[in-house]
């Protein structure tokens, strides 16, 4: 196996150290206001998980949460009950409960990291260094604290980090081999049993977090479009039907059906989302909707310098590419950035379509604007690589230097996390002491909620989840001032 170079060993060692502070940092976050009543689960939320595919929604016509989200709920609950409790054969029950959540987080920020690497390189090999290189340009956009707020792909809720991003690894691995088929001209030719395990994995995709239904809708027609017009030239027909449909034929059938079922799965999964009771609560008229989104937008343009920098340094390298002289790689990453770009754009003319949250008024947030962060992070990132090999030796120190400054922007402002969970810890900790079933608690910080409990009785959902982690026993209550 060939060694990673000197420049390698420092990608890497960036990498892995950046990963460990991601984790120090999402160790340090306090736990979110919806974990409890998925754990439990609350009956608001046992519907779902009744009704693993939404059946009950289409025929009985009944609105409840996340009728087509069963494997995000399902995936949640399973990883809560049981991960905490192994983590505390050598940790305490209240240091286990934070743990797994960093845990989480982490594994599904370096997954998505690798991942895009290899979306970048074409390689899945670690011992490569562009695969370093490319993964060291992309885990600085991936923002605990800094530009959190505007662009995080880890939310700091947990739960959002699972519905939103953790579903993206899923779809990223499905995706892979037609992008490599499709970028790379690798061959698709993948064995029966890869086969049947991707139509497993097409339908938990479907039935889980709402970002992979625009996504695979938006991104699986370009993918078959470049297939057609890579089989193009290789077409012998007189007439433009003809040529046309034996470009078509010449696409791997494997493609047309794993793509093809996962956008009809896609398809089935937003009907289903139809009959999602939080969509109901507020009725905004769709223009309204979209004067809300231009609001959202401009608030995360002018929140800092997260997105504009990612935006406008993927916008220099397109620009630079074209600059260059041509070639197949160079075509290759035009054409990329192009779609990127022109998907981005498509993503946020349909974003309103998908209804109106009273939890998210502006429509556009930093985990409904995760596809295109990931985008550009992309596009970026391949660009650069390329970029970085063929600019003209005058040039290539300067870009280098640009590079460096893009990175060192995004990781000084991901700075410590501190204290921020500290006043949670506090309350766990007097919960579990005070030898009382009734204990009154400090409202500087709510508990497992979103708001302070001011009745006893409103905290039951909550202690029966910490009582499942073996940090206090069921009979406890809580309660906290109202003013």
């Amino acid at each position: 196996m060939k060694r990673l170079s000197m420049v390698g060993w420092l990608m890497a060692a960036f990498v892995l150290l950046d990963l460990l502070y991601s984790f120090w940092q999402y160790y340090q976050l306090p736990l979110d206001g919806d974990i409890a009543a998925i754990i439990l689960p609350t009956p608001s939320c046992t519907t779902v998980l009744e009704n693993p595919l939404g059946l009950h929604a289409i025929l009985d016509k009944e609105f409840y949460i996340g009728p087509n989200r069963f494997f995000a709920h399902a995936g949640m609950l399973v990883y809560f009950r049981y991960v905490p409790l192994w983590l505390q054969t050598f940790l305490a029950p209240i240091d286990s409960i934070y743990a797994a959540s960093a845990l989480l987080k982490v594994l599904t920020h370096a997954a998505l990291v690798y991942l895009l690497g290899i979306y970048v390189t074409g390689t899945y090999r670690l011992s490569n260094y562009r695969l370093w290189l490319a993964m060291a340009l992309i885990t600085p956009v991936f923002q605990a604290k800094g530009y959190h707020d505007e662009m995080a792909v880890i939310d700091r809720s947990i739960t959002y980090t699972a519905f939103y991003a953790t579903p993206l690894v899923g779809l990223l691995i499905y995706l892979l081999p037609f992008h490599l088929a499709t970028w790379f001209d690798r061959p698709l030719a993948m064995p029966a049993w890869q086969v049947g395990l991707w139509l497993i994995l097409a339908v938990v995709l479907a039935l889980s977090g709402p970002l992979v239904a625009p996504i695979v809708l938006l991104v699986a027609p370009i993918l078959i479009l470049r297939q057609v017009w890579r089989y193009w030239p290789t077409a012998d027909a007189n007439s433009w039907s003809n040529h046309a449909r034996q470009a078509v034929q010449a696409i791997p059938r494997q493609m047309w059906l794993l793509l093809g079922i996962l956008v009809l799965l896609c398809l089935y999964s937003l009907y289903v989302g139809q009959f999602n009771i939080e969509g109901q609560a507020v009725e905004v008229p769709l223009k309204e909707r979209y004067e809300k989104m231009w609001m959202g937008l401009y608030s995360i343009l002018a929140g800092g310098l997260g997105v504009p920098a990612l935006f406008l340094v993927a916008v220099l390298n397109h620009y630079l590419l074209r600059a260059l002289p041509i070639s197949v790689e160079r075509r290759r990453l035009l054409t990329l950035g192009s779609w990127v770009f022109v998907l981005a754009f498509l993503y946020l003319a349909l974003l309103p379509l998908g209804g109106y949250r009273t939890y998210r008024p502006s429509i556009i947030r930093r985990d409904t604007l995760i596809p295109i962060t990931l985008g550009l992070t992309f596009f970026f990132s391949a660009s650069a690589l390329y970029l970085l090999w063929e600019l003209p030796a005058r040039f290539r120190a300067a870009y280098g230097g640009l590079l460096a400054l893009f990175v060192f922007v995004y990781t000084n402002s991901d700075r410590p996390i501190k204290d921020d969970n500290t006043c949670e810890r506090a309350a766990l900790r007097t919960l579990q002491q005070t030898p009382t079933d009734l204990v009154k608690l400090p409202r500087d910080c709510s508990l497992l909620t979103w708001y302070p409990i001011p009745d006893p009785n409103s905290s039951e959902t909550q202690v029966r989840v910490l009582a499942r982690w073996r940090v206090v026993p069921e009979t406890k209550r809580y309660y906290q001032d109202a003013q």
